[in-house]
C-alpha cells in the first residue's frame, strides 16, 4: 500500500513525527529522574530489592523490543490495515501508555509489603510494554513516511527536537508539582497523572498528523536498532554536514549544563510558592552546584 510517493512532506507531518518522542518522554523521563527516589523514599523498597527488580525489568526491556517488531510484521502480513503497518499500533499504545504510567505511580502506594512489590512489578512491566508498543512503530515510521535522505534527515531532526521538548517539559514541570503538593505519594501521583495525560494528547497528535507513504520498512529491523536510532538524531543525520552535527551535539550539551546549573539547587527561592521547598536538592548527581561548593571550600 504505497501512496503519495511523489509529494513532499508537509510541515504538519514533520511536527507530527516529532510529537511522538515528545509525548512518550512526558512519562519516560520520570523513570530516569524520579523513579528510584519514588521506590526508595515513597514506597519504602529496599535497595537490594530494587536492584533485583531493575535487573528483571531491564531483561524484559531487552526482550520485548524484537518481540514487538516481529509481532507488527506478522500482524500486517495477516491483515493489511488501510491505516498502514505502524500507525494502528501507535493508536493502541497511546492510551495504554497513559493508563499504565498513572497506575505505576499511584497503585503501589495503596499496598504494603509483598502486595506492594507485586503491584509495582506488574505495573512497571505493563508500562515498559506499552512504551515499546509506541516507540518501535514510531521509529519505523521514519522509513514509512519518506524514502529520500533529505526528508528522513528532517524527520530525524524533528524527532530530536521533540525529545528535547518532552524531556525538558517533564524535568521542569514535575518538580514544580512536587513543590506544590509535597514530596509525598500524593504529589507523585498527581504529577504523574498530569504528565501522562499531557503526553497522551501529544502522542495523539503524532498519530493524526503522520501518514505512512511507503510500507517497505520492516518493524523487526527497526526494533533491532531502535536504541541506536534514539541517540543518532542528536549527533547527526544522513548526509548532514559534520560541522552541523558537531554544533548540534555541543548545543545539546550546553543546554543540559545550563539547565541543570540553573536548576541545581533550583533557584526555587525566587518562586514565592516554593520558597521553603528544595525540589532539586536531592538530585546532586544532576546538579553542578556541588562542584561550585567544593571549589569554594577549597579556596577558603
Amino acid at each position: 500500500m504505497e501512496k503519495n510517493t511523489t509529494s513532499r512532506l508537509t510541515l504538519k507531518q514533520k511536527i507530527g513525527y516529532g510529537c511522538g518522542d515528545a509525548g512518550g518522554l512526558f512519562t519516560f523521563s520520570l523513570m530516569s529522574a524520579f523513579f528510584t527516589r519514588y521506590c526508595l523514599n515513597i514506597l519504602g523498597v529496599s535497595t537490594e530489592m530494587l536492584a533485583t527488580l531493575l535487573l528483571v525489568w531491564n531483561v524484559w526491556d531487552a526482550v520485548n523490543d524484537p518481540l514487538m517488531g516481529t509481532l507488527m510484521d506478522k500482524a500486517f502480513a495477516k491483515n493489511h490495515d488501510k491505516r498502514g503497518k505502524f500507525r494502528p499500533w501507535i493508536l493502541r499504545a497511546t492510551p495504554m501508555l497513559a493508563v499504565s504510567a498513572i497506575a505505576l505511580w499511584t497503585l503501589p502506594t495503596l499496598f504494603d509489603g509483598v502486595a506492594m512489590l507485586a503491584v509495582l512489578f506488574v505495573c512497571k512491566i505493563l508500562y515498559e510494554g506499552a512504551y515499546t508498543m509506541l516507540n518501535i512503530p514510531m521509529g519505523s515510521m521514519l522509513s514509512a513516511m519518506s524514502n529520500t535522505d533529505e526528508e528522513r534527515a528532517q524527520l530525524s531532526s524533528a524527532r530530536g527536537f521533540g525529545s528535547l521538548a518532552g524531556g525538558y517539559t517533564c524535568s521542569l514541570a514535575f518538580p514544580l508539582i512536587l513543590g506544590i503538593f509535597g514530596d509525598t505519594a500524593k504529589g507523585y501521583g498527581i504529577g504523574a497523572t498530569i504528565m501522562a495525560i499531557c503526553g497522551g494528547v501529544v502522542c495523539f497528535f503524532h498519530y493524526y498528523w503522520t501518514e505512512e507513504r511507503h510500507n517497505s520498512a520492516s518493524a523487526e529491523d527497526a526494533s533491532n536498532s531502535i536504541q541506536h536510532q534514539s541517540h543518532r538524531h542528536f549527533c547527526g543525520v544522513p548526509k548532514e554536514p559534520r560541522i552541523l552535527g558537531a554544533m548540534r551535539s555541543l548545543s545539546v550539551f550546553l543546554l543540559h549544563a545550563g539547565h541543570y546549573r540553573q536548576c541545581g539547587y533550583l533557584h526555587v527561592r525566587r518562586c514565592p510558592w516554593l520558597s521553603d521547598y528544595d525540589v532539586y536538592g536531592f538530585f546532586d548527581f544532576y546538579s553542578l552546584q556541588h562542584f561550585d561548593s567544593g571549589r569554594s571550600s577549597q579556596a577558603g
